[in-house]
C-alpha cells in the first residue's frame, strides 16, 4: 500500500467539482496538498506546466482540471472541448513522465464508449466504437489522453456522472444541478431536455474522492478503471425524485425535440475491489439542495 503520508500532493483542477472534493479528501493524509489554479498555471502552455513540476517537484499527480459541462455545453463547444482538454492533459502527463512521477492518476470519462456499447459498460469496451455526437470533442480529448496515460503506466479513472459541492447550477451543467436549480427557480413547470427514457449512473463526487485516493494508495494498474455506483436511473425518475426532495410540485414537461445523448449508460465496477460509495442518490441529492439553498 503507498503511503501518502509526508509526500506532496498535486491536485490539478483543484478548484473545480471533482478538483476541491479531493483536496478536501486529502486533508485527512497528512500530505501536502498543491492546488495550483488555473492563474497559477497556464496547463495548456507547456513552459509553464514544466516551471511548476520543477518548482514543486510533487510526488503524486492528480490530474483532475479540464473544460467540461452537461449535454448542452457539450453540443456548444465541441472544438474548445476537444483542443483543450487534449492540450492540457498531454501536458500534465508529459511532465509527469519527464519528472519521473510514479503514482499518478488521470480522469477519464464515460462519455468515452461507445454509443451502442454493451450494458453494464466494461473497460475493454473503451474505444471500440461510434461515439455519442453531442459530446464527441470531450470524448476524444479523454480517449487520447487515456492512451498515452495507459503507454507512461498510469491508471485512468473513468467516473460516471457526477454530482455535490461546486457543482453548477447553470443550463451549462450536468443533470443534477441543472434540475436543482430549475425545481428552485419561480414557475410551475420544469422543461427537462430529451424523453426523460435515458438511463444514467449517478456517483456524489466526494465517493469519487475517496475511491481515487483508495486507488492511488493501492496502486491500480495502468489503463481505465469505472468508479461509480453500478446502478442507473432514468431521467424521468431523477426529475421525480429531484421535484420531491425540493418540494416544489412542479409539472415536469420533456422537450423531446432535444436530444437524449446515449440511452444507457450503467458502468461495470467489478475492477473496483475493495471499496463501494456512501452516499447514496436520495442522501446526495438531499445535500446538495441544502447547499444550493444555503449559498442563495
Amino acid at each position: 500500500m503507498y503511503d501518502l503520508r509526508g509526500k506532496r500532493v498535486a491536485v490539478f483542477g483543484g478548484s473545480g467539482m471533482l478538483g476541491s472534493a479531493l483536496v478536501r479528501r486529502l486533508q485527512s493524509e497528512e500530505c501536502t496538498v498543491i492546488a495550483p489554479s488555473s492563474r497559477d498555471v497556464d496547463l495548456v502552455n507547456p513552459i509553464r506546466v514544466r516551471a511548476f513540476f520543477n518548482a514543486e517537484a510533487p510526488d503524486v499527480v492528480f490530474m483532475a482540471a479540464g473544460l467540461c459541462g452537461g449535454i448542452k455545453f457539450n453540443m456548444e463547444h465541441q472544438k474548445e472541448m476537444l483542443y483543450e482538454n487534449t492540450i492540457m492533459s498531454m501536458n500534465v502527463l508529459k511532465e509527469c513522465d519527464h519528472s519521473l512521477i510514479e503514482n499518478v492518476v488521470y480522469f477519464g470519462s464515460s462519455c468515452m464508449y461507445p454509443k451502442d456499447a454493451n450494458q453494464p459498460m466494461r473497460e475493454f469496451q473503451i474505444g471500440t466504437g461510434e461515439l455519442e455526437k453531442s459530446n464527441r470533442g470531450y470524448a476524444l480529448a479523454k480517449l487520447a489522453a487515456t492512451e498515452f496515460a495507459t503507454q507512461l503506466g498510469y491508471m485512468t479513472i473513468v467516473p460516471c456522472n457526477l454530482y455535490g459541492p461546486n457543482d453548477d447550477f447553470s443550463d451549462s451543467g450536468h443533470v443534477i444541478g441543472s434540475l436543482i436549480a430549475k425545481f428552485e427557480a419561480p414557475g410551475d413547470t420544469v422543461k427537462v431536455w430529451g424523453t426523460g427514457q435515458a438511463i444514467r449512473e449517478f456517483l456524489h463526487v466526494d465517493d469519487c474522492a475517496d475511491a481515487a485516493v483508495f486507488l492511488a494508495q493501492h496502486r491500480a494498474a495502468a489503463g481505465p478503471i469505472n468508479v461509480g455506483s453500478g446502478e442507473g436511473a432514468s431521467i424521468d425518475t431523477l426529475a421525480r425524485l429531484i421535484n420531491l426532495i425540493t418540494d416544489r410540485n412542479k409539472e415536469i414537461v420533456f422537450d423531446t425535440t432535444k436530444p437524449d445523448g446515449m440511452m444507457r449508460k450503467v458502468m461495470c465496477v467489478d475492477k473496483l475491489k475493495g471499496w463501494s460509495p456512501k452516499i447514496n442518490l436520495i442522501a446526495g441529492i438531499q445535500r446538495l439542495v441544502k447547499e444550493y439553498r444555503d449559498g442563495k
